[in-house]
């Protein structure tokens, strides 16, 4: 019994592609931009009769699980099978290095930012935006929300609640995750707050065939309105979009964009990992795009501004 796919893949996730020992990244790239894998998934019991530290007693299928799996570089894997290093890389000091180093993972992951910084808004998930606000003593005017229709068939009143999220959320400092961190999908993830910058996502399912807002879910992402994002590395990024959220109808038009590629910054909460098919999935909270160069220039311009009316 062989080391199954789900499991390779959550190996390399938990560890962030990283030696569990030397903390490198061990992932080459090339100057042709192409990428080959030279870690490899070490076992703390040795598989096989005469391997380092073999336990007999021990089954296959638990001797390739998660539990008994650690990712190395090459040079650490070939240390501490050598039959001399044995007893300093004993099983308990394996299972020490790997919980020591999952969570030094874990911490250098997260930031203090504030939420995110966008200035065109494409997607606000109000419920769970309001539902952090809430948590941190803050809260949006709602006064102009109009509960259960889309937010692009809301009068023109609506632009105040925009006013007013963006103003809240510029107050508030959270830890986040910058995608750009983020090598491999792991369970360390799971729930947390992921913001990310100019990616470029294919958008499926925003309409029907018919050219209205598919607004359903069936759970099949062939039908089901979604962006995703191909890694380098291999896996799949998949942000469900809830159509409701989305603000106005020019914003409508950057989910469904010529090509089916848009470029986004936002920040989303990861809610699944798919390890047998390589997938994370995440719900995203705010969804659009920074400020331009231009943009800060002429809000500095106005902000330096002195008005006198007669």
């Amino acid at each position: 019994m062989s080391i199954s796919v789900k499991t390779k893949n959550l190996i390399w996730g938990e560890f962030a592609g990283r030696c569990a020992i030397c903390k490198e990244i061990v992932i080459h790239k090339n100057k042709s931009g192409n990428k080959s894998l030279y870690g490899e998934i070490a076992h703390i019991i040795g598989e096989k009769e005469g391997s380092a530290r073999y336990i007999k007693e021990l089954s296959v299928s638990e001797k390739n699980s998660e539990s008994n799996l650690i990712l190395l570089c090459a040079n650490h894997h070939t240390i501490i099978d050598k039959k001399e290093n044995e007893k300093e890389y004993s099983v308990e000091k394996l299972h020490s290095i790997k919980n020591k180093s999952i969570e030094w993972i874990r911490n250098s992951l997260k930031i203090n930012k504030r939420i995110i910084n966008i200035y065109y808004h494409f997607y606000m998930n109000l419920p769970r935006l309001l539902e952090i606000a809430t948590t941190h003593g803050e809260t949006f005017n709602l006064t102009y929300y109009v509960k259960g229709q889309p937010l692009y068939q809301q009068p023109f009143e609506f632009i105040n609640v925009m006013a007013s999220v963006r103003e809240t959320l510029n107050k508030i400092y959270l830890d986040n995750i910058p995608f750009s961190k983020i090598f491999y999908p792991n369970n360390n993830l799971l729930n947390n707050l992921i913001y990310f910058e100019n990616i470029k996502f294919r958008t499926k399912n925003i309409f029907q065939k018919n050219y209205e807002v598919n607004r359903y879910y069936v759970g099949n992402l062939n039908k089901d309105p979604h962006i995703y994002f191909k890694h380098e590395n291999g896996w799949k990024l998949v942000l469900r979009i809830d159509t409701q959220w989305i603000p106005t109808q020019t914003a409508l038009g950057s989910f469904s964009p010529p090509g089916g590629v848009a470029t986004f910054s936002g920040v989303f909460k990861v809610t699944d990992i798919d390890y047998e098919n390589n997938i994370m999935y995440g719900s995203p909270l705010v969804v659009g795009l920074p400020p331009s160069p231009m943009d800060l220039l002429l809000r500095e311009d106005v902000s330096n501004r002195e008005y006198i009316f007669d």
